[in-house]
């Protein structure tokens, strides 16, 4: 038998990588942050209805097939949801890969600080990933960050191998 962090961590990362490739689908290798979509502006944030539908049916989606597990834990595996959506839509674009991932590509990101290579959304989500994860009382979580974390990784060197 399967151990639960175990397909637990693979169907999130099945599921974003998924998402990621149907979200370049839609919004195309120059559209990013929905720009090219007829998406309105979600009130007066840098959102669009596009963002908030979207990831409205992601929370409730994971947070339904989780339901009865320890409100951390649903947590953590949201967090990593999004962490691995949104790198590997950038892997996997051919607009954009490794190559591009800069704040001067990047426009949508390029507000916030880059602290090596990286956007600081970035380094706020693993402090988060980890912090819900301790809080959950989980220990196993650890192994699904390192399935998270090999998840992309695998895309950042199928980015390297295309561009």
């Amino acid at each position: 038998m399967t151990p639960s962090w175990l397909s637990t961590s693979l169907w999130i990362s099945l599921y974003a990588v998924l998402w990621s490739y149907m979200e370049v689908e839609i919004e195309g290798k120059d559209g990013g942050w929905a720009k090219n979509l007829p998406s309105k502006k979600f009130f007066s944030t840098k959102f669009t209805w596009y963002h908030i539908i979207m990831n409205t049916i992601v929370i409730t989606t994971i947070a339904y097939s989780l339901f009865g597990r320890n409100n951390w834990e649903i947590l953590f595996y949201i967090i990593g949801w999004f962490m691995i959506e949104d790198f590997v839509w950038f892997m996997i674009n051919p607009g954009f890969g490794w190559s591009k991932y800069t704040k001067k590509d990047i426009w949508w990101h390029a507000e916030q600080p880059w602290i090596f290579g990286m956007p600081l959304h970035n380094y706020i989500c693993v402090f988060l990933l980890c912090g819900s994860g301790y809080l959950s009382g989980n220990k196993e979580l650890v192994k699904s960050g390192l399935v998270f974390a090999a998840t992309i990784g695998s895309y950042v060197l199928y980015s390297l191998g295309y561009n």
